[in-house]
This record gives structure tokens, sequence and C-alpha cells, in this order.
């Protein structure tokens, strides 16, 4: 499809084997929208869930990640309860959640490329904020992921589609989290031009105490 040979390099090293502890866990978590669903992530671990839209993947992300209520069931982090009211309460325990729509929920449009990629957890030096260290974050996340703009001052809305999944995902990894919540990640991402950062979207880097829950939707 896109005239050569990807075989070769596309995929990276196996990391190291996932732990064998269980950092987060759903028990019969459900809701109006969601089934009774159990799984377990362990540390290091990427597990996928893969079917239609309203199928339930994306709603199951979205009551992780506090975007929805958790209605009936339970969910645990590190063996404690986990139960986040607000998005903000998950970030803050290190859950981080790139959404399907990533204009209309992952990222500000009309704000810098740089905003973007510190929002989730702003550097600070005491009560300051912390210039010099979220220049440094955001400069060396625009050169790991690839992410063509002029400068991390440039208005995120001026990117294109690939570029702006890569500055979500740029949020999510600046926050070193312990669990990534990926919803269609690639979305909008040339694999046929740029593999590398295609497969940096698709398998983020995961270590042994981190894990990521990734749901693909299907529109059809």
């Amino acid at each position: 499809m896109v005239g050569r040979d990807l075989s070769k390099g596309l995929f990276p090293p196996h990391a190291a084997q996932a732990s064998s502890d269980n950092l987060m866990r759903f028990d019969d978590v459900a809701d109006e929208r969601l089934e009774p669903s159990s799984l377990t992530l362990g540390g290091g671990e990427i597990v996928g869930i893969a079917g239609l839209k309203g199928a339930g993947g994306q709603r199951i992300l979205e009551i992780a990640a506090g975007v929805a209520p958790l209605r009936s069931g339970e969910m645990r982090l590190s063996g404690a309860p986990f139960c986040p009211r607000l998005p903000a309460e998950a970030w803050a325990k290190g859950v981080a959640y790139l959404p399907g729509d990533r204009t209309g929920e992952g990222l500000i449009v009309g704000a810098s490329v740089l905003d973007n990629l510190v929002m989730a957890r702003p550097p600070r030096h005491g009560p300051p904020f912390d210039r010099a260290r979220v220049k440094s974050i955001s400069s060396a996340l625009i050169k790991r992921l690839s992410i063509k703009t002029n400068a991390p001052q440039t208005r995120a809305g001026a990117l294109s589609g690939g570029n702006l999944q890569k500055v979500v995902l740029g949020k999510c990894l600046a926050i070193d989290p312990r669990v990534l919540l990926l919803n269609n990640p690639t979305r909008g991402v040339d694999v046929g031009r740029e593999p590398r950062s295609t497969d940096r979207c698709a398998r983020p880097p995961v270590e042994a105490s981190e894990s990521c829950l990734r749901a693909r939707i299907s529109m059809s």
C-alpha cells in the first residue's frame, strides 16, 4: 500500500517481561453503556481491546480516566481502591488518557504546542511556574515523537492531524504515567511516511512498573 517493504525495523525489540503484580484491576466494572467487565493489567503489560463503536471498549477507558462515573463494580490501582470522579484525579494518580477525539477532548487547539504538552502536570519550582523546565520537557517530547512544528510556541491548531495526535500522546508521556489509556492512538498518523513515529504512538515506551490499556474502535 505504501510502495515499500515495512517489515524490517518496524517493530521495536521486546521490552522487559511484564510483572506478575496487578498494577490495575477491573472487577465487574459496568454502567448503562457497558456490560460487567473484568480485566487486569500487570506492570509493563500492554492489553488491547477491540470492537465496534458503542461495544464498550471506549467506555471502560473513560471510566478508568474519570471521564465517566463508575456505576458498579470496582477498580484498583496498585492494590488500592481507585475511583476517579474527575479526570484530574486520574491524572494525579499517574493514569493518563489519550481520547479518541483529539481536538474535542485531547488538547486545546488555540493554545501552543508547549502548553498542550505540559498542561496535565505543569512543572513548578516551589509555587512559581518553572519556565526552564517547561521548555526542556516540551523540546524533548517534540524531538522524541518527531512532532513537526516551527517552534514549541506554535499554535497547536496549525499542525497536521498526525502531529496533533503526537502532541496528545506527548501530553500523556510528560507525566511519566503509571498507566496509559489509549483510544485509537495512531489515528491520523501516516504509517507510510513515518513508521517510527507511528510505532511510538502504537507502542509507547512501557517500563516494568507501567502498563498500557489500548482500545481499537471500528466505526463499521
